[in-house]
Formats: structure tokens, sequence, C-alpha cells
């Protein structure tokens, strides 16, 4: 039997491996360093806790949940450039959301003032860690917007039965109606090398990703309202689904 080698100038017969581009290679990076670092800090807080009095543990809880936050935006980074799986979707009651983000926003703030207005039946389903971000994004946001001690108001409510609306809102210096039309731009920012300008676009991003919308209203001097709107979900159906 005599055996031909036939060459060809298919190359999708063979293996395919691409190198990553320089974007995809840096972010996989940090995603690794990042990773090395959390189990140290997560190591070290461990051991802290032995030495710690019970009024501390409670702090430490806390650091130990900003962690786990990190390490899920670490796993979004090592993930670049990979074909992406669909989002987690789990029951979000967006009031206890807001509660837990509020005594975290109170912890580094202490003067300013957070009202609460929460609607217990105030469920929604999607990604839980994209909305804590959204969540931590605008208030932060909000605790930039005030010289000092202020009010900020915190408040999710089911609306017309098929919706839930939340909101935060400010006392602070507040926004032109110029900056406003951009507010939402990716890169634009009005806080100069201190800010990025991807805050409120990844807001307006993952809201939009969970079918719902954002609105912004501001009156200079005034204060500031993000209004968010997104579909109600029972939390009896969300499990059963």
């Amino acid at each position: 039997m005599e055996l031909k080698l036939v060459a060809s100038n298919n190359t999708n017969l063979l293996p395919k491996t691409e190198a990553p581009t320089p974007v995809i290679d840096i972010a996989r990076g940090v995603s690794h360093d990042l990773c090395n670092v959390l189990c140290w800090m997560n190591g070290y807080l461990q051991e802290l806790r032995e030495y710690c009095g019970p009024e501390g543990l409670p702090l430490i809880k806390e650091i130990v949940q900003a962690s786990s936050e990190i390490e899920q935006l670490t796993k979004q980074l090592s993930q670049v450039g990979r074909p992406q799986l669909d989002d987690p979707k789990k029951s979000i009651n967006m009031g206890e959301l807001l509660l837990q983000q509020a005594e975290f926003v109170g912890n580094l703030y202490p003067d300013i003032t957070i009202n609460l207005n929460i609607d217990t039946v105030s469920t929604v389903v999607g990604n839980e860690d994209k909305m804590k971000r959204v969540m931590q994004n605008l208030l932060l946001n909000a605790c930039d917007a005030i010289q000092q001690n202020g009010t900020i108001e915190l408040g999710a409510k089911k609306i017309d039965g098929s919706t839930v609306h939340c909101w935060i809102s400010d006392d602070g210096y507040g926004m032109s109606k110029t900056i406003q039309d951009r507010a939402f731009d990716r890169y634009f920012t009005t806080k100069g090398n201190k800010g990025t300008g991807i805050g409120l676009a990844n807001v307006k991003q993952i809201v939009e990703e969970h079918d719902g919308n954002v609105a912004l209203t501001s009156v200079v001097d005034k204060g500031t309202t993000f209004d968010l709107y997104l579909p109600f979900k029972n939390a009896n159906v969300c499990r059963t689904a």
C-alpha cells in the first residue's frame, strides 16, 4: 500500500491557539496577582479573629464580604477574552441589598445621614454581584457629591404590580444640564484624575441587562436622584422557577 502525504493550506484542520492581546494579557495577569494578594489577606483575617474582641468581629465580617466581592471581580477579569457564560440569576430583595450597602457606607461616612424608605416586597431576578456594584457606585457617587454633612435617601418600592422602583437621592452639589446629558457616557468624568468615567456607564449597562432602565434628575446646589426601574418577580416564583 502506498501512502501519500498531501499538503493542505487549510489551517482550520490544525488546533489553533491564539496569543492573548496585550489588554487581555494584562487583565489576566492582574487577576492572577490579585488572587494571590486576597489569599494572603484572607489568611491574616482568619488569624485576626483570634485576637479581636467581640466589638471588632462585625468589622472583620464586613472586610471578609468585601474580599469575597473582589474575588468575584478577579474571576471576571480572568475570563476576559474567553467565551462568556450566562450570568447566574437568583432572587434579589432590593430592599435588603440597599440596607446592606447603607450599613457599609454608614461606617465609611459617619457624618452623612442615611434615610431609608424600604419595601420588603421589592424582589427582582438577576445577578446579585452586579446589582451590588450598581448600588455601590451610586452610593459612593452620592457621598462624593456631599460636602461633609449631608443626607442620602435610599428607597425600594414595588409599584404598579410589575415594577420595582429603587432610588438613591442626595442633597449634594448637583449637576448642570450639560453634565447630566453626558453622565452615562463611558469615560466621561468631572472628577479629574480621581475619576475613571466608568462607574455610571456600568450602572446603565447592568440595569439594562436586567431589563430595566435608569433615570437621572439633578438640580445644581440642591442634589441628585437616580431612579432605577426593574421588573418585579415574586420571591416564591423565583424559588420554583
